[in-house]
């Protein structure tokens, strides 16, 4: 029959290459979504991690270090700058420096639930360490969260018996 076209009822289609077509997409989208949130996350778990350990140095020195008469530190002064010295050495150490620290300030409180047991004084000291920790990266799709696309506060505290401690 003229001008009719042959048909090519025999073709079979080869589906070999729709695996590699879908892939590249979803790689992109998995990048976007699940890779870079998680790295930019990573630097905020080794600065709680780092904190916390920091936070415990500085309770230990407190509590060896400071004097308690009755219901006060008599040499609270004194001790505050050695505190805080250990905060600026630890910025200087690997954890430090991969904790991206904006800022850190320590309080001491204190002391606290003296308790007298037998002529002897029973108090504690509270540090808290409050620091703000920066992302890997500012991601700006994700908006301001913290952590993602903007910095987070940590605010960690522990408490440490008074070791010379008097009524």
């Amino acid at each position: 029959m003229p001008g009719r076209l042959p048909q090519r009822s025999k073709m079979i289609r080869n589906y070999r290459g729709a695996a590699i077509a879908e892939f590249a997409p979803a790689l992109a989208i998995l990048i976007i979504v699940v890779f870079l949130p998680l790295l930019d996350l990573m630097p905020i778990l080794i600065g709680y991690v780092g904190c916390n350990y920091l936070n415990s140095q500085q309770a230990d020195l407190a509590a060896q270090s400071l004097r308690a008469r009755g219901t006060s530190f008599t040499n609270q002064a004194e001790v505050q700058p050695r505190i805080d010295a250990i905060a600026t050495d630890w910025r200087s150490t690997a954890l430090g420096k991969l904790a991206k620290l904006n800022s850190s300030t320590t309080t001491i409180e204190g002391p606290l639930n003296s308790s007298l047991h037998s002529g002897y004084l029973t108090c504690y000291v509270r540090v808290t360490t409050a620091v703000q920790c920066a992302p890997f990266l500012l991601l700006p799709f994700m908006g301001p969260v913290p952590g993602i696309g903007a910095p987070v506060n940590f605010s960690i505290a522990s408490e440490r018996v008074v070791e010379d401690a008097t009524p």
